[in-house]
């Protein structure tokens, strides 16, 4: 997770004209923010406040999820008119983003899995989704 982290601020850094077009802007806020939140959840579950925060996670990471699938679909309708940089920039931080949250739902799985023994139920419901569920995954 701290990689993504670092590819976002490199990738900010490197294009601060670009890095997300306006038009933009408020869905990387909810994205970035959501992130935030879940990466907090995720330090008070391994610091002992585990009480159903995988499921909390999940369910953020769905919507960080409809996020980035809303991003990609902007960046390749033929009427994106932002050019190929900004494009570029909007996929690969919507990327970065989408990871993270995967990732912080990976990890609070397995505080889930260290604590009850059992795996937390989405998490069997999601080991039987096939790999790659979404074309834009």
């Amino acid at each position: 997770m701290g990689d993504l982290a670092q590819h976002i601020a490199e990738q900010a850094a490197r294009a601060p004209k670009f890095a997300v077009p306006e038009v933009l802007s408020g869905r990387f806020s909810e994205m970035a923010g959501l992130v935030c939140s879940m990466a907090e959840d995720l330090g008070a579950a391994i610091e002992g406040s585990p009480a159903e925060v995988f499921h909390s996670l999940a369910r953020s990471d769905q919507r960080v999820d409809a996020l980035y699938e809303e991003l990609m679909t902007e960046v390749t309708d033929p009427a994106w008119t932002h050019g190929v940089a900004p494009a570029i920039s909007v996929a690969l931080l919507a990327r970065f983003y989408e990871r993270f949250a995967d990732q912080v739902v990976s990890v609070a799985r397995r505080v889930d899995f260290a604590l009850t023994g059992e795996l937390p139920e989405s998490a069997l419901r999601d080991a039987s989704t096939p790999v790659g569920g979404s074309a834009l995954r």
